[in-house]
């Protein structure tokens, strides 16, 4: 795995070595980072495909709802990311991760 989004080096990198890679930002940024991903696969002549595209997010239970969470994680989805890394703010309390596994996981399956 790479992870960033440079547009020169990182991702062309990403093209000609990684199986996977992990970007960042919000759902428009990263359909363009993997547009990019995508140009520098065919100008190498790699399978887009093959490579497994992520995305790092911040999930915060205090300001967001489940739904919320569940709808952003969709967009990103439509983004083009096949999986999302939440990094969940407030895990002092277990009570963050329970509510995420009974209120947010099963919604996902959907998606």
């Amino acid at each position: 795995m790479i992870g960033g989004g440079g547009e020169q080096k990182t991702l062309r990198l990403v093209a000609q070595y990684a199986d996977a890679t992990n970007v960042f930002g919000n759902p428009e940024r990263i359909r363009h980072k993997y547009a990019v991903l995508r140009e520098h696969c065919e100008r190498l002549g790699r399978t887009y495909d093959e490579i497994e595209r992520s995305t790092l997010q911040g999930v915060d239970l205090e300001r967001e709802s489940p739904d919320e969470v569940v709808e952003w994680f969709g967009q990103l989805g439509e983004g083009g990311a096949q999986h999302v890394i939440a990094s969940v703010r407030g895990v002092a309390h277990i009570a963050p991760l329970e509510r995420i596994g009974a209120e947010i996981i099963p919604q996902l399956r959907s998606l």
